[in-house]
């Protein structure tokens, strides 16, 4: 959404959900690119045995990795 990168956003209730305390604001941030690492390696349907390969080894990429390989796949 527009607005990304200011102090304060207007959103739609529908998009925020409510972490525990025990989840501190880095963890937080960490969790949106990983949910979406998650939907993209469910995509691809990666299975065991698999060859993968991942270009950019970003903070998304990794995680793609990682995901990737606990699916079954190989590097």
């Amino acid at each position: 959404m527009p607005g990304c990168l200011a102090d304060f956003v207007l959103l739609p209730e529908e998009s925020l959900i409510r972490l525990p305390d025990s989840v501190d604001d880095h963890e937080a941030a960490a969790l949106q690119p990983l949910s979406s690492c998650v939907a993209a390696v469910a995509k691809a349907k990666v299975e065991l045995g698999d060859t993968i390969a991942v270009l950019g080894q970003g903070v998304m990429g990794l995680n793609c990795m990682q995901l990737a390989k606990a699916a079954g796949g190989e590097n």
